[in-house]
């Protein structure tokens, strides 16, 4: 239980009101200090937008919120703001300068009980140890905005600070209703700006590069992972003028290839006012953007008039493989499920029971559909006789160069002039493999995630070279077997899922490998403040370690390499190789990520 009454909260701001309010709900003490009454006027107008907030989101009740007003108090004078203070909460504006005054002026007139701790997003602890007079009782404690939402407090101690402190601040941040991340040694970003930062990024050049649009982006991680809203829209929640204030540090520091992405920003959104939610326009327009629209994720109307395919041929019957060749048969497709030998052929058929119980579970089918789609489904271990009537061949065979260039020669050797050849590829691209055919006007990738008919969504990806009538038949196509079209511009290395996916998975393995946070850490944090069902590290177990190994392998740069040396060292020589083994970075079946206390303060 925390030791702390009286809280003064410096810097009234967005994020520093907020930090009062909350602090006042939940029954402390709370004094707003700021340089002047006209400024503190500003901050006591925002009560009534919070208190709002907190009735509609959090239930709050009308004695709660005249009790917190009551407890609020407000003054421009510093000395008499922390004449009393347990704690002193500073938000001031993140400059070494400001900052470094402020804490000299403070350091002589707060109590010597005060306890100092910075809202700092970027600056770390000890930077300004020795210059508050105190520096065992001084460390950084951050927040996210809409803190009543994003209720999670990172709690980053310096190495000088007492560690009886750095547990009264994890107290208090339990008792104002804040999920305490502790963060074991500092690092910019704390955990959450280390996951997002580099997430985000990748959003942002799937924009520049003109790969896809922000609707497709944000659709695709939200379909993708189950998360309430994409990078983009979570550009305009944070607000533009952020990117272009880090991107603009970037560019100063001499990294000239964000040039492109601050005059970008600059030009689209910062010139025009369009700053995200705030201003009522960013990425999206506002109050009603179409990413909160009941529509945004549904399949398209099915323009069949464009599709002449009738009969499938799907290449490979592994988990992927299976479940594509099971969706298109279920929307109605003759499908012949192609593979190498009859053992991998019958480990498929015996996948089918299961399949069936989570089309019915999702899609709510019943006995006679299963019933259909499962006489759909032929299968052959002859490739000749396959591809004879097939007008569609999807490929998913193992993601080796040498495997699919040995099966498209085939392939094409075998296959009817009307045969438009698609490949699962998650990595390779069509220009690529489309040269081991002999039709790359009629080659394209058709890319599908795990779980297909829940996250049911199809990467679709062509050449310079295929034909635009067959690039838009495989959009429709994709749309009459219930999936959402993902269609990208040009060629992309990982598509739009993976390349926003892999940076986050990486930064989290990044926080894991370098002792910065544990798994549990990063993932509360990942997930209180996106509002994701998964973490990174969850879904690292998901992937299987083996996978994730490989990927990290062919990632350059010292950085990965080492985390995938620490991978291979601690899980998969082990055994752990996640939820398949039945332990990873969480133990199966009933993994601590899925409590229902696992976000709980």
């Amino acid at each position: 239980m925390s030791k702390i009454k009286n809280v003064t909260v410096a810097g009234s701001g967005v994020l520093g009101f907020q930090i009062a309010f909350q602090t006042a709900i939940h029954g402390f003490e709370t004094t707003v200090y700021d340089i002047n009454d006209e400024v503190l006027e500003k901050a006591k107008a925002k009560f009534d937008g919070l208190a709002e907030n907190h009735k509609k989101d959090l239930g709050a009740t009308e004695e709660q919120i005249t009790k917190a007003r009551e407890r609020l108090h407000y003054s421009s004078d510093l000395a008499f703001a922390v004449k009393d203070a347990d704690l002193l909460i500073e938000a001031v504006p993140e400059d070494i300068k400001i900052k470094t005054e402020f804490y000299k002026q403070l350091s002589s007139i707060a109590p010597e009980k005060t306890i100092f701790v910075s809202n700092s997003s970027t600056l770390l602890p000890s930077q300004f140890a020795e210059v508050t007079g105190r520096p065992a009782q001084y460390l950084n404690l951050h927040f996210a905005n809409q803190i009543w939402l994003r209720n999670m407090a990172e709690i980053m101690p310096h190495p000088g600070t007492d560690e009886k402190i750095a547990e009264e601040i994890v107290d208090f941040s339990k008792a104002i209703g804040m999920v305490p991340v502790l963060v074991k040694k500092e690092v910019p970003g704390y955990v959450l700006n280390s996951l997002l930062n580099p997430f985000l990024n990748a959003g942002m050049q799937l924009w520049i590069g003109d790969y896809a649009t922000p609707e497709t982006i944000d659709k695709t991680w939200m379909l993708g992972t189950g998360s309430p809203y994409g990078p983009m829209a979570l550009y305009d929640i944070i607000g533009l003028t952020t990117p272009y204030n880090i991107y603009k540090l970037q560019v100063e520091k001499g990294k000239t290839d964000d040039k492109i992405v601050l005059d970008k920003l600059k030009s689209t959104f910062i010139d025009q006012n369009k700053l995200g939610i705030s201003t009522g326009e960013g990425f999206y327009k506002y109050p009603n953007p179409s990413w909160q629209g009941p529509d945004f994720l549904k399949v398209p109307e099915v323009d069949l008039s464009k599709i002449s395919i009738k009969n499938v041929v799907v290449a490979g019957s592994g988990v992927l493989g299976f479940q594509i060749a099971v969706q298109c048969a279920y929307f109605g497709y003759k499908v012949t499920v192609y593979d190498v030998n009859d053992e991998a052929l019958n480990k498929a058929k015996n996948r089918f029971d299961v399949l069936a119980e989570e089309y019915k579970n999702y899609l709510k089918a019943d006995e006679e559909k299963i019933e259909n789609t499962k006489n759909d489904l032929t299968y052959s271990t002859d490739l000749k006789a396959s591809l004879q009537d097939a007008d569609l061949l999807i490929e998913a065979v193992p993601e080796s160069i040498d495997i699919k260039k040995d099966f498209w020669e085939k392939a094409s050797e075998h296959a009817s002039e009307k045969t438009i050849f698609a490949s699962n590829s998650s990595t390779l691209l069509p220009s690529r493999l489309s040269t081991f055919t002999d039709r790359p006007e009629k080659f394209i990738h058709l890319h599908f995630a795990n779980h297909i008919m829940v996250r049911n969504m199809a990467e679709i990806m062509g050449s310079d070279q295929t034909d635009p009538m067959v690039y838009n038949e495989i959009v429709e196509f994709a749309k009459s077997i219930s999936m959402l079209p993902v269609e990208l511009k040009k060629e992309k290395s990982g598509y739009v899922l993976d390349s926003l996916l892999i940076p986050l998975l990486v930064a989290g393995l990044a926080l894991w490998a370098n002792d910065v946070a544990d798994p549990a850490t990063i993932d509360k944090t990942w997930r209180i403040a996106t509002g994701a069902p998964f973490g990174p590290m969850a879904i690292l177990d998901l992937n299987g370690m083996n996978t994730n190994y490989n990927i990290l392998k062919e990632i350059p740069g010292e950085l990965t390499q080492k985390i995938a040396e620490k991978l291979k060292t601690e899980l998969i020589d082990k055994g752990k190789l996640g939820q398949q083994s039945g332990e990873g970075f969480y133990k199966y079946p009933d993994p601590e990520w899925q409590s229902k206390d696992f976000l709980k303060a």
